[in-house]
């Protein structure tokens, strides 16, 4: 591989249409997540924020696009295939008492991160590179 050329991303979706019935909510969806990346979605509530995610599960409705993993179309693939294959999906609760933006980084430093951030409470928690 050149130096000018990206690696194949972990996940890549193109073209995504989804929904919960015929009429689309989210369309033309386009993500690339690197390996060891970690990417947010943001908005507002009710944005349809989720709707890409749950449409990748098979959860929503997928009315078109495409998803691949590591290079392999996974479109359309069952839940339980895609889980055997590594993917998966920890949905919002909301018996969560007083969450915070900080509170949910520290999940997420653990899965993979690479750097230290500062907790809620003040004190700095470093964590190390997960396996890759």
């Amino acid at each position: 591989m050149s130096s000018a050329e990206a690696p194949t991303p972990a996940l890549r979706v193109r073209g995504l249409i989804a929904g919960y019935s015929e009429q689309p909510v989210v369309d033309g969806v386009d993500i690339d997540v690197g390996r060891g990346q970690v990417v947010a979605v943001a908005g507002l509530k009710g944005a349809a924020k989720s709707t890409p995610l749950t449409a990748i599960l098979g959860i929503a409705r997928l009315l078109g696009g495409t998803v691949a993993l590591e290079g392999r179309d996974v479109t359309g693939l069952p839940l339980q295939k895609l889980a055997r294959l590594g993917v998966g999906y920890v949905p919002q609760v909301d018996e969560v008492e007083d969450p915070s933006v900080l509170d949910g980084c520290d999940l997420v430093l653990a899965l993979g991160c690479r750097s230290s951030i500062p907790s809620r409470s003040g004190s700095t928690r470093a964590c190390r590179p997960g396996p890759s």
